[in-house]
């Protein structure tokens, strides 16, 4: 087996890279923004039913409201 030089390993990763480029920028923002609308409905779905987001000590220690 013989060692490869610098260029024949930039080359062979040039090539590698052209068949799987990888992630976008635009797919790096929209996995984020997808995420951050999901945190936010989370939120809004947790506060419309009257629970704190800190988990599930938002049921603990809570008075019945329908006494």
């Amino acid at each position: 087996m013989t060692a490869m030089s610098a260029r024949q390993r930039r080359q062979l990763f040039e090539r590698l890279n052209a068949l799987d480029p990888g992630p976008t920028e635009d797919d790096r923002r929209a996995e984020l923004e997808a995420t951050i609308s999901k945190a936010v409905q989370t939120a809004q779905a947790l506060a419309r039913e009257g629970r704190s987001a800190g988990g599930l000590w938002g049921f603990c220690g809570r008075a019945p409201t329908y006494r």
